[in-house]
């Protein structure tokens, strides 16, 4: 029996690695939906009741599509797929690992793409404590010898660079740099939305072949399909955000690099030796010795693109001459010293003295120095120097909980101080969703060693949170309707899961709930007000009873069968706690028809859902969100 639920729960890891986007909120995960389709309940009515809210979809869906901040000035926009058709990727993943796979691994200019299956952490490993916590592994193992999905890192192993930043650190680009005078970097524009989804058939099949045999059954016919029908059965453009969408994109485009490289070796251009490209999912490399040349396979890449009804983005073309340093590497060469220093300076065990204290707030001026200087965006660094600050949190505590006495405790209060202060300035420079998920991590970090703490120097710190926590709230409020923005949701559900109703009913976060609530409601809009309002259910019984009464209306009105944001929000109303139960089963009984007992309702109610109501979950999000390897630039 294990045997064969361990087969299930590895048939359908595609949803924890592959399906979703990275930014979303904190509370959000596919954890629960895993649990439910790899997991059978033993009662036989609840099975028949979960069974009517899984069965298989048979036309196309619409994704869950919204905003995050791309930089200061630029959005993204991300799409959830509908989590039924998330299931027939698992099963698109598991019939076709080996095809994903070849048609990967034809392009020597690929700087990113799968090249084997992924090993998953064994149960034996977490019990014997092989795997840290630091890791994002629970520490405990999951009832009955499940596989738990936090045991996912990714489908595949990847090669060669997870972050484009690691390949220009790289022996490669030195070695690069020593052959060639010159580099240009080029860049597709809105390579995933501008994507042709027939493009995939013609990657595979010369375009000729493909057309005349659209309608047989094939690897590339069977993708292309599933990629139009996640998407509204659209064939222009491909959702935003999946790691799903970058392998698409990744057969298309070793596709266009074959084509590149043939057309150049007709010229008797030999990669290596005359030019090399190196491509990172949609930005190009191509290094050579002179300008002419560069020029020409500019053009060579452009026409092979556009074959493809892809473009390059005239606005990104950059040519540098050896030493190939851009502001960014001069950028992060600068702040890579002063937050060396960082470390430094916690590693010295003398007196803190206001000097030294000083220096160390001294960082944030020096990080925005070195942008200004360089002419970057504070975005390219914030993330990494706030996770540098994060380690420096980790070693505070260290040093006090090694040493608990009342002057180690007054140090790690002033230091502690300084590190939030000088976070939560970045956040407000840089609010993404990325440096929300570092901010939550680092107050997770500080809370960690609450319980050894003297309580009047934990009440300065939750106070200091509870204060950052809410001036980012009234900042962002300011910018008016807030619309899907996951950043600032983030914000919420960090100060509501740490500081629980000392946060949420706080006159700032109080005004921030009520304006939220005012807008049309989305799902991440739901599930955002809702934690916040659990965190005082008394408090907020009547905000929780007209947010109630709003989702039922939009779920009786919609069609979660077909809508992914409907699909969510039914599967969190049924689990959420503060839905009575006649109003569960109304809704059940309206989308899936007949009709199940409240005992039942309640026993799905359990099962169902993305969202952990509760919020014991979150500090394992949290370190999970550090292991995975994502798709950056930077």
């Amino acid at each position: 029996m294990h045997k064969e639920r361990h087969s299930v729960a590895w048939h359908k890891r595609a949803l924890v690695t592959e399906t979703l986007p990275y930014e979303v909120p904190v509370i959000f995960t596919n954890d629960r939906f895993f649990y439910l389709v790899t997991r059978e309940d033993e009662d036989e009515d609840t099975r028949k009741a979960i069974s009517k809210i899984l069965q298989s979809p048979k036309h196309y869906s619409i994704p869950y599509q919204y905003q995050i901040r791309k930089d200061s000035t630029r959005t993204t926009e991300l799409s959830i797929i509908h989590p039924l058709w998330q299931l027939e990727i698992c099963n698109f993943y598991a019939a076709h690992e080996g095809s994903l796979l070849s048609f990967c691994a034809k392009s020597e200019y690929s700087l990113r793409r799968p090249n084997a299956i992924a090993s998953m952490y064994s149960g034996a490993e977490i019990l014997n404590n092989a795997v840290s916590p630091k890791q994002g592994i629970v520490e405990k193992e999951d009832p009955d010898d499940e596989i738990s999905p936090s045991h996912f890192v990714s489908y595949f192993t990847y090669s060669k660079y997870n972050l484009l930043s690691k390949f220009y650190e790289s022996r490669e680009f030195l070695r690069l740099e020593k052959r060639f005078r010159f580099m240009r970097t080029l860049d597709i524009s809105k390579c995933f939305y501008h994507i042709y989804t027939h493009s995939v058939s013609w990657a595979i099949k010369d375009k000729r072949f493909a057309k005349l045999h659209s309608n047989s059954y094939s690897f590339e016919g069977r993708f292309d399909r599933l990629m139009q029908t996640v998407n509204y059965n659209e064939t222009n453009g491909i959702v935003v955000g999946p790691e799903l969408s970058r392998i698409f994109a990744e057969i298309i485009l070793q596709e266009v690099d074959l084509s590149i490289q043939r057309e150049l070796t007709q010229k008797m251009l030999v990669e290596g030796r005359d030019y090399s490209i190196r491509r990172y999912v949609d930005d190009y490399a191509i290094f050579a010795s002179g300008n002419d040349l560069l020029d020409y396979i500019q053009k060579v890449v452009a026409e092979k693109l556009g074959a493809v009804k892809l473009y390059l983005n005239e606005k990104k073309i950059q040519t540098h001459e050896r030493p190939f340093v851009t502001p960014l590497t001069l950028a992060r060469s600068e702040l890579g010293e002063r937050l060396k220093s960082l470390e430094d300076f916690l590693a010295v065990e003398e007196e803190l003295s206001p000097m030294r204290l000083n220096k160390l707030r001294g960082i944030l001026k020096e990080v925005r120095s070195v942008a200004a200087k360089h002419g970057i965006d504070i975005g390219s660094v914030s993330g990494w120097v706030i996770s540098a600050l994060r380690r420096a949190a980790f070693r505070n505590n260290a040093q006090f909980t090694s040493n608990a006495t009342a002057d180690a405790a007054d140090k790690w209060l002033k230091i502690t101080q300084v590190i939030l202060d000088l976070t939560f300035h970045l956040c407000a420079l840089d609010l993404r969703v990325r440096t929300t998920y570092s901010a939550c991590q680092l107050i997770k970090a500080i809370f960690s060693i609450s319980e050894k703490l003297p309580d009047d120097h934990l009440d300065q710190i939750r106070h200091l949170v509870a204060d950052e926590l809410s001036l980012l709230v009234a900042t962002f409020g300011k910018n008016g309707e807030v619309g899907d923005a996951v950043e600032y949701f983030n914000v919420l559900i960090c100060g509501a899961h740490f500081l629980r109703q000392e946060f949420t009913t706080s006159n700032t976060v109080e005004i921030a709930l009520k304006s939220l609530a005012a807008e049309d409601l989305t799902y991440f809009k739901y599930i955002t007000l809702k934690f916040c309002y659990l965190s005082d259910a008394e408090h907020f019984k009547k905000e929780l009873l007209d947010l109630c009464d709003r989702a039922k209306l939009m779920l009786l009105a919609g069609d979660p069968k077909q809508e992914s944001q409907l699909f969510l929000m039914l599967c969190d109303f049924l689990s959420s706690p503060a839905v009575q139960g006649k109003d569960k089963l109304s809704v059940y009984k309206h989308v899936f028809g007949g009709t199940i007992s409240l005992a039942t309702m309640e026993r799905v109610a359990k099962r169902v859902g993305f969202v952990d109501w509760d919020g014991l979950n979150v500090d394992h999000i949290l370190r999970r969100k550090e292991l995975r390897p994502v798709y950056a630039v930077a």
